[in-house]
């Protein structure tokens, strides 16, 4: 059954490409200088069931109302929220307009009005869902759950914005542009408008740049914090955490965070050790696990939270030259003091934060700190 040219859905959380489907869906059914009488919008971000229901009338009304002189007319239902995990779902009244709205979208071939619905998420087993996927034109653009195929759906979003501001990269340098940017596409839209604008007339985009230009999301942040840590670089450590508690970021949640961090360290130590993992790529800058032994794959699949060998990879090549640059008894020996400082956040009148500081101090003022001996093998192996 072909689907009707005048009913569109549009939903999903990267609301960057939502936004951008939207904004063509509107210039080839209503052009700007046609808006003014030819699209009626309704608000669709609703929190009470009696304003979905007052919503919903609106938007009824409007599709059964003919435009002025005959014209063809857009109804927009927008940014709808209430759709997905919403009170309102459960309300009769409210069932029973989007059952309307269903039935109107089902007949809605050859009609003299057009229907968008812009939507943050939808729940796929509603009635009204069925009805737009069986007859409308239905776009989706979810952000992957799963962080490997985030990072892969981020590296896709990148490239097709890198050619839109006819811009160049590395794997290498379109890996740390996410890194430091994140995931979310209109951050990384941001960020590919400000390399156009810093490079003028040139096309490529070189490494340096990245980590000059391109702003650190939150996440990326943290992770500046960990790797100063297993760089060693106390000064950068401390410089990287007051930045994160002045943002108000959970001292207990950072301490959490380099725990969980240094034991990827000590899982990677081993990995290294035993070369269960390899370089891959033409730069050599990512690895990839290999020739795992039966009870440890066992181990990867069955009894760990997540995956080890489906994180970023680049992120793993990160953590493997870093866990092959430091002895199994020094990272041991930090994982302990993160314990100790875990047990004294919660005694004692000192803030927490002053416990951080003083545990980078522990762990990486030393005078004789210095990389282990042998490291550079390491890395080179890793």
């Amino acid at each position: 059954m072909a689907k009707a040219e005048n009913v569109r859905l549009i939903f999903g959380d990267d609301d960057y490409r939502v936004q951008a489907a939207v904004n063509e869906t509107l210039q080839e059914w209503v052009p700007p200088e046609q808006r003014a009488l030819g699209l009626e919008t309704v608000a669709g971000g609703l929190d009470q069931s009696e304003a979905v229901r007052e919503a919903l009338d609106q938007c009824l009304e409007a599709l059964l109302t003919p435009a002025f002189f005959g014209a063809i007319k857009t109804v927009w239902l927008r940014d709808v929220t209430f759709l997905e995990k919403h009170p309102a779902l459960a309300n009769d009244a409210v069932k029973d307009r989007l059952r309307r709205l269903a039935e109107w979208i089902a007949d809605a071939h050859n009609q003299n009005v057009h229907l968008l619905v812009s939507a943050s998420g939808i729940d796929k087993r509603t009635a009204f869902f069925i009805a737009c996927k069986k007859t409308a034109q239905v776009k989706e653009y979810t952000v992957p759950s799963r962080p490997r195929d985030a990072d892969k759906y981020a590296q896709q979003q990148l490239d097709g914005l890198l050619r839109q501001q006819n811009l160049r990269a590395a794997p290498s340098v379109r890996d740390r542009i996410i890194e430091r940017a994140g995931v979310d596409t209109r951050q990384l839209a941001n960020e590919t408008q400000k390399l156009r604008a810093y490079l003028g007339q040139e096309s490529v985009v070189p490494a340096e740049l990245v980590d000059d230009l391109v702003s650190s999301s939150r996440q990326s942040i943290i992770w500046e914090f960990t790797d100063t840590v297993g760089q060693r670089d106390l000064a950068a450590a401390l410089r990287v955490l007051r930045r994160l508690v002045f943002q108000k970021e959970s001292p207990v949640r950072l301490l959490g965070v380099l725990d969980g961090f240094l034991r990827d360290l000590i899982l990677y130590r081993h990995a290294v050790y035993r070369r269960w993992v390899r370089r891959s790529g033409s730069s050599g800058v990512t690895v990839v696990w290999d020739d795992l032994p039966p009870e440890i794959e066992q181990v990867f699949t069955e009894c760990m939270d997540r995956d080890p060998r489906k994180a970023n990879p680049y992120r793993m090549g990160i953590l493997a030259r870093t866990a092959a640059s430091i002895s199994m008894t020094r990272l041991l020996r930090w994982r302990e003091l993160v314990v100790q400082t875990y047990r004294r956040m919660f005694s004692g009148n000192i803030p927490p934060e002053r416990h951080l500081e003083l545990m980078l101090l522990q762990m990486l003022g030393s005078a004789t700190d210095r990389p282990d001996r042998g490291s550079r093998k390491k890395m080179q192996r890793a």
